[in-house]
């Protein structure tokens, strides 16, 4: 009746012929003849069978998923009666920026930022001189509009988070116009949210192990909104979960 597309804008469809790659690879590694074999193997088994650097998602397979979601939306070959709320968090790169540069925030340098920008790279796409310049011109000309309160990172620390998150294809606020442009014209009811709230306490989604410490932001005194920064707001936090299975009697003792 309602669809919710959180922290981002989905963008992760896999195509059928690399899912069946995928998967003769696992059949392969583990000695399997067929799924019925691989559904009897322990998950860790599972798990480390994949071949590394596999994405995943659903599979367009001309059944459930007819095509690519985005030509989909932009043609208009979806279902439009039911409303959709999408967004994003105002800092998503901030969560894979020291995995691409270990430099601290409080030391991050135009150097560092010119890094991002060169090794960018998105569907094969890549910024040449003159896209750098344009994207150091659009986020260093003092009209962009950072946080007021920016903690101890320097400026080019923001500006890396804030042009890497607006170029993610399926994160970020570029991405959540496209997509709620397409819905638009598909005659969708689209409301669009930005989430803005620094934690000031350590997270982590309780289901994969996500930690704002473990992204170099300190608690208290965070001032950016990484990618799943929110998840804890929303579903709340693995001790929250398990609060919520104990009966309301116990919780009142």
């Amino acid at each position: 009746h309602r669809a919710i597309s959180q922290s981002g804008t989905y963008a992760g469809a896999i195509p059928r012929d690399e899912a069946e790659a995928t998967y003769e690879a696992v059949l392969k590694r583990t000695g399997c003849a067929d799924a019925e074999c691989l559904r009897r193997l322990s998950p860790m088994r599972l798990i480390t069978a994949v071949p590394e650097g596999t994405q995943f998602g659903p599979v367009i397979d001309g059944v459930a998923l007819s095509g690519d979601p985005y030509e989909l939306l932009d043609t208009g070959a979806y279902y439009h009666s039911v409303p959709v709320l999408l967004g994003h968090n105002r800092e998503e790169a901030a969560a894979f920026l020291p995995r691409l540069i270990p430099t601290p925030a409080d030391r991050f340098t135009a150097g560092d930022w010119l890094k991002v920008l060169e090794g960018f790279s998105r569907g094969g796409l890549t910024l040449n001189a003159s896209g750098i310049a344009e994207v150091q011109r659009l986020y260093a000309n003092g009209t962009f509009a950072y946080p007021r309160v920016r903690g101890n990172q320097t400026f080019y620390w923001w500006a890396a988070v804030a042009s890497a998150s607006d170029a993610e294809f399926g994160l970020g606020h570029c991405s959540v116009r496209r997509v709620a442009r397409m819905l638009t014209k598909g005659g969708t009811r689209t409301f669009a949210y930005l989430f803005a709230h620094p934690a000031q306490r350590d997270l982590t989604d309780g289901t994969y192990g996500w930690r704002l410490t473990k992204g170099g932001f300190s608690t208290p005194g965070n001032t950016a909104c990484p990618h799943a920064s929110e998840i804890v707001y929303a579903f709340g936090d693995a001790k929250a979960v398990t609060l919520l299975h104990v009966p309301i009697s116990k919780r009142q003792k």
